[in-house]
């Protein structure tokens, strides 16, 4: 059994980078003076970034809590029963807590040698292979869960950071190349993780990562010499999205205009295209490219085990592309776009949840 764990919204506009504690604990939306985006399709993003009001840090807090709200009602409306992770009530926001405890929210404490996991962001403490009784943990993790008597196999892998893999079944979705989040130091591509992945019988798609480029507090995008400072992002479900229809069949989701890096080359939104149709061809996966990026992070969407979907509001394309393949009533919204987790925290959706074995706990 599997209980669906929902980020732990730590956020304060007075708290400073310190000790790692400190740091793991809040998650500062205004200490970096640059933010994060794809090269293409960035529109969106900047027009949050350039909002006068988000000068603010008041305003976008209580924005980001209005998106977790927002998340947590949607997911009751699709009958599902989240629960919210907890393991520093000290720094959770009083009135939030007070109108989750009105909801009769349910929350999870995570257990103490778990302490530094990444409640903000679920997805990437652990990732269950569906289909398979298999965790993959990553680093402190690993070591922690391998003293725990679980009925399940767990596997030390760098995948163990669940935004960079996609999973369905049988089939496991990567970007060619992981960044070591600790030094910021390119590892891959990491041909041993594919290899150690396919020996315990998964199918591995490998695919070129998206690029992505700098811009600062007000919006610039180029230095004083007029460049553009661009890097490789290594989650996968910033930019992609893997669905199972109604009748069990695969798609890939991807948007269309995404400049990308493999094998040592950038290439532009055509040769991605033409790449990524060769990488999936033999995979017998669909494949779908949307046109539009009218919500960031929009394609980072959340599929529970009963199929039914989750994405923010604002992507008429995407929703209704969604609802071809597992049927309108299938398909749930948020109630208001999610749009400043994204900006300010490089987060969406299924960055925020989790399916997390019962046995953890």
């Amino acid at each position: 059994m599997s209980i669906l764990c929902l980020a732990e919204p730590l956020f304060s506009p007075n708290s400073q980078y310190g000790d790692e504690r400190e740091t793991e604990i809040c998650l500062p939306c205004f200490i970096s003076e640059e933010f994060c985006m794809p090269l293409l399709g960035d529109k969106t993003f900047l027009k949050i970034l350039k909002n006068p009001k988000c000068k603010k840090e008041n305003f976008v807090i209580d924005m980001v809590y209005k998106e977790h709200q927002a998340i947590y009602d949607a997911l009751r409306e699709m009958g599902l029963d989240p629960s919210i992770l907890m393991k520093t009530p000290g720094y959770f926001d009083k009135s939030l807590l007070q109108s989750y405890q009105d909801k009769q929210a349910k929350f999870l404490y995570l257990p103490s040698e778990l302490f530094l996991a990444p409640t903000s962001y679920p997805r990437d403490m652990i990732v269950h292979l569906r289909g398979k009784n298999i965790f993959l943990a990553d680093g402190e993790r690993f070591c922690e869960l391998q003293k725990k008597e679980v009925p399940w196999k767990i596997v030390n892998s760098i995948y163990g950071e669940g935004g960079r893999v996609l999973t369905c079944d049988d089939l496991a979705i990567f970007y060619q190349t992981c960044i070591d989040t600790k030094s910021e130091y390119v590892v891959g591509p990491t041909h041993d993780e594919f290899k150690k992945l396919a020996s315990l019988g998964m199918r591995v798609l490998i695919l070129p990562n998206q690029l992505t480029k700098h811009a600062k507090r007000n919006g610039k995008t180029k230095d004083p010499q007029g460049r553009i400072k661009t890097a490789i992002d290594d989650h996968i479900d910033r930019s992609c999205a893997l669905v199972k229809d109604r009748d069990g069949n695969k798609h890939l989701i991807v948007f269309a205009y995404m400049s990308t890096y493999y094998d040592g080359r950038k290439l532009n939104p055509r040769q991605s295209i033409q790449l990524i149709r060769e990488l999936v061809k033999p995979f017998g996966i669909h494949l779908h490219f949307l046109s539009k990026v009218c919500v960031p992070f929009a394609i980072n969407l959340f599929q529970a085990e009963n199929g039914k979907i989750l994405m923010t509001k604002g992507h008429s394309e995407l929703k209704k592309l969604l609802a071809s393949l597992v049927g309108l009533t299938n398909v749930f919204e948020t109630s208001i776009p999610i749009v400043y987790y994204p900006v300010f925290l490089q987060s969406g959706i299924n960055c925020l949840l989790a399916e997390l074995p019962d046995d953890l706990f």
